[in-house]
């Protein structure tokens, strides 16, 4: 392919913006442009990260466009940071990526009042770095609170930090939750989980806690 170097301008909602050639190029191919997706995305005010197992770039809008970069359980808490597990699975394979993927964030820039086991949704500041997990530092917080099932005494997320401190899965990195619900008759909370870490054939497993 032969491309060619393209001196332009940028003008962004009519702010006109220089960009750093040492660190950026724009192409001219066939009378197309080529333009650097991370120039554009944050000085249109998103967050770029790319993910190398799976092959895919990222593009999310900030927290002034109203939706999260993430949304999902809070499975660890250490050194003024937490861990967001999404769960929602992405299937990356039809582009050589894998095929069971789980977004997780290391995210910083929290509230003293953060617990392991809620969910929250989380807009993102600046970039991500492309660990993964990932890193991230949070622009806003929100907290999704989930209503105490009939006759039940806890909560779900406290129902979610039992099992997560359970001994036998305490050295799951990245622990995904499937499902929580309560049943009435039993008076046990049943959480369906599965481990998350990439390239793992792990099964979803059920583990059942008294209320």
């Amino acid at each position: 392919m032969q491309a060619y170097l393209f001196p332009v301008k940028f003008v962004f909602n009519g702010v006109s913006k220089e960009i750093d050639n040492s660190e950026y190029t724009t192409l001219n191919h066939q009378g197309h442009a080529y333009v650097p997706v991370r120039f554009i995305a944050e000085n249109m005010d998103a967050t770029v990260r790319y993910q190398e197992q799976s092959k895919t770039i990222f593009i999310d809008q900030n927290a002034n466009a109203g939706i999260p970069n993430i949304q999902g359980y809070i499975t660890k808490v250490e050194n003024n940071r937490i861990l967001v597990v999404s769960s929602e699975q992405k299937d990356f394979s039809s582009t050589g990526g894998v095929k069971e993927f789980y977004d997780a964030v290391w995210v910083s820039n929290v509230p003293n009042e953060v617990k392991v086991g809620q969910q929250v949704q989380v807009w993102f500041q600046g970039g991500v770095l492309t660990s993964y997990p990932g890193q991230a530092r949070s622009a806003k917080i929100s907290f999704i609170t989930s209503e105490k099932p009939k006759n039940a005494t806890l909560l779900e997320e406290q129902v979610i930090e039992k099992a997560i401190n359970t001994q036998a899965y305490s050295d799951f990195m990245i622990f995904v939750i499937k499902e929580v619900k309560y049943d009435e008759i039993t008076d046990k909370w049943q959480i369906r989980f599965k481990n998350g870490k990439l390239n793992t054939q792990e099964q979803e497993q059920l583990i059942e806690i008294p209320d």
